[in-house]
């Protein structure tokens, strides 16, 4: 079974960038070796503290985890989860994000697209959309999510159930 990593390194942007580029292909070549995915990690970046995601391809599993750009409270000392995760990505960020799963699909076996921005029902409003995106059509969305997020409507399907 294909497995995946999260892998946080330097911000290749500094003068050490080239000593970081040989790094990152020697923990590429290792992980494609033991056939381990690489995973691109969408957060905030702070200054230095966190580096852009790398959409890389090793292995047959390509692996996106989207936590959400919530800057303001992703580094604050006393931010509950909650917090950290409250983010709705927008259209145009979606887009982006979109056209690089197209491309780390088309050297992937499987593409796993994950959205951790959970909170507040926001990772499932994310997710239909970013399936939208890649797959077409108007995928299934619960009513009460739509009611909660109206800016969806037009790119569902809107279930209509009720048990009583």
């Amino acid at each position: 079974d294909p497995a995946t990593t999260e892998i946080y390194t330097e911000d290749a942007s500094s003068a050490a960038s080239d000593v970081y580029k040989r790094q990152d292909e020697e923990v590429e070549g290792w992980l494609a070796a033991r056939g381990v995915g690489w995973c691109l990690v969408d957060q905030p970046r702070v200054g230095r503290s966190t580096a852009k995601g790398l959409p890389r391809v090793v292995g047959p599993l390509a692996y996106m985890r989207l936590h959400g750009l919530n800057r303001a409270d992703w580094f604050r000392a006393d931010a509950g989860r909650d917090a950290r995760y409250d983010y709705l990505y927008a259209p145009p960020e979606l887009d982006a994000l979109a056209r690089e799963a197209r491309r780390m699909a088309g050297r992937a076996e499987e593409l796993y697209v994950i959205q951790n921005n959970h909170f507040r029902g926001q990772a499932l409003v994310n997710a239909l959309q970013m399936k939208r995106l890649l797959q077409g059509g108007a995928p299934p969305a619960p009513e009460e999510l739509v009611l909660t997020y109206p800016e969806l409507e037009p790119e569902v399907s809107v279930e209509r159930t009720r048990l009583f």
